[in-house]
């Protein structure tokens, strides 16, 4: 098989060995490399039109896992043994019509199309 094949099979095979995971293992860590590796992965995402509405917060600190855990019903069993926790920020519905000030705004400096 060629490299890429192996790498596409690959791909496929992360995918599929997904788990809906309830509390994880607090001795075990994601290694920062591999991370950041994910995070990037995720920035690197591409949305409808390339906007890319999001950002990401990561939140490290114990004490303010703890203050999250009272307003994140899902969140609840993970927070406190998850090696990382993510928060995916996003832009509104309303920021990103084709009307809106940051989508005009992308049009204009960003991908340097003006009407």
């Amino acid at each position: 098989m060629t490299e890429r094949v192996i790498k596409r099979q690959e791909i496929l095979d992360a995918f599929n060995f997904r788990r809906a995971i309830k509390s994880f293992d607090p001795t075990k860590k994601i290694s920062e490399e591999d991370f950041n590796v994910i995070l990037e992965a995720a920035r690197l995402s591409p949305s409808s039109c390339g906007i890319e509405p999001w950002k990401f917060l990561v939140v490290q600190n114990q004490e303010f896992r703890e203050k999250l855990i009272e307003i994140s019903p899902g969140a609840q069993g993970h927070l406190p043994t998850a090696s990382h926790f993510v928060i995916i920020l996003s832009r509104t519905s309303k920021d990103t019509r084709y009307d809106s000030e940051y989508v005009k705004n992308q049009w204009l400096s960003v991908w340097g199309v003006s009407r």
